[in-house]
């Protein structure tokens, strides 16, 4: 997963962001919708710090880098989704 999902305080900031747009804006239809947003970064935001909590599930990961991170790569097998390969 890529660093910025873990950083709490960023996306409590986009939702702190878009709640001061919301409270600018005089477009009722705009307005809630970035108001519904701004809920959706916080629940972002509370994810991001579970995460940081738990250890990861399967053991296979270093934590929650991502395979690049780890020295791996992506390959794509014929008519198949991606698959990670490890390229030490």
């Amino acid at each position: 997963m890529p660093k910025l999902l873990h950083h709490t305080a960023h996306w409590h900031r986009r939702a702190t962001e878009m709640r001061s747009l919301a409270e600018r804006t005089n477009e009722g239809g705009a307005k809630e919708q970035m108001l519904r947003i701004a809920a959706d970064y916080d629940q972002i935001a509370t994810r991001a710090d579970e995460r940081s909590k738990k250890p990861p599930a399967d053991g296979r990961l270093d934590g929650l880098r991502n395979p690049v991170e780890r020295g791996q790569r992506f390959q794509r097998k014929a008519d198949s989704n991606p698959v990670i390969a490890d390229s030490r």
